[in-house]
């Protein structure tokens, strides 16, 4: 998974400054998804059992999934993935509820 996280440095900084990237599990399908010009690889079999956009995602072949107007954007998005994908903490907070309630 070095790709993974040279991706993900490139993105976010090395893997000491941030987060990890989301787990991507073995054998299962992948989505690269665009935020405001910024990419993360998830994996969309586990995105797939909790939302709707995702399990249709699974059904095709599409290997992007530009998501216009993300509330918080990619760093938002992360939290969540994050959070459905490896139980990381999800912040809550003035500054994140509206964006969350939105997503």
């Amino acid at each position: 998974h070095a790709s993974y996280a040279a991706m993900f440095s490139f993105f976010f900084g090395s893997s000491t400054d941030g987060p990890s990237p989301p787990t991507i599990r073995e054998g299962h399908k992948t989505v690269e998804v665009i935020i405001d010009d910024e990419r993360l690889q998830v994996d969309v079999d586990v995105l797939a059992e909790v939302s709707g956009l995702f399990l249709q995602i699974q059904s095709t072949d599409a290997k992007e999934c530009p998501l216009r107007d993300f509330p918080g954007g990619l760093d938002r998005f992360r939290g969540i993935v994050g959070f459905l994908i490896d139980s990381e903490t999800l912040v809550v907070g003035d500054e994140t509820v509206l964006d969350l309630l939105e997503a």
